[in-house]
């Protein structure tokens, strides 16, 4: 760990005081085993580590390469994931209906020009889909009149799991 007194210091060693991934695991098991929790403080404050990794750390892959877990790149990529699922429900004619109602939905001044997001999902930056996010109930409200308008797989399955009759499947999916 380099302190602020060392950061300009052109000798400091940094492989031998470096963070790498197999000396903080090796501190985070030490601070595990330590006896008493006055130990795991003092260990984890003279390791610079918390006393517990991030659950986050199971995730990735490596934890100095890879960009910090913030709360923005994790609702992003969760609301992309979502999209891309609600799309996949929609038939051909869903699909039509709902981009009929996209071009025509009155979208906030503030806000840059849309593409198509069922054609260009990928290429949305994070803000674009959760501003999508954002209307995506009361395009999906609008554009849902019959079940024609939804896969038939995804009907089936509503049917299935809600125990409901295909004349409410509409109405589920919206109170959903």
């Amino acid at each position: 760990m380099i302190y602020r007194d060392n950061l300009h210091d052109i000798a400091f060693d940094i492989i031998r005081n470096g963070r790498y991934h197999h000396k903080t695991t090796l501190q985070f098991a030490t601070v595990r085993n330590a006896q008493s929790q006055t130990e795991r403080d003092l260990l984890a404050t003279e390791f610079g580590i918390r006393k517990k990794p991030s659950i986050f750390d199971k995730v990735t892959r490596d934890r100095y390469l890879q960009c910090p877990h913030d709360a923005f790149h994790c609702v992003g990529g969760l609301a992309r994931e979502m999209l891309q699922a609600t799309f996949q429900t929609f038939s051909t004619i869903g699909e039509n209906a709902f981009l009929e109602i996209w071009h025509n939905f009155e979208f906030p001044p503030t806000w840059s020009r849309q593409q198509n997001p069922i054609t260009h999902l990928g290429s949305y930056f994070f803000s674009d889909c959760l501003c999508l996010c954002m209307i995506m109930p009361f395009l999906i409200y609008r554009a849902i009149s019959n079940t024609a308008m939804l896969n038939k797989a995804f009907v089936e399955h509503l049917i299935k799991v809600c125990e409901i009759t295909k004349n409410h499947t509409v109405d589920q999916l919206i109170r959903l």
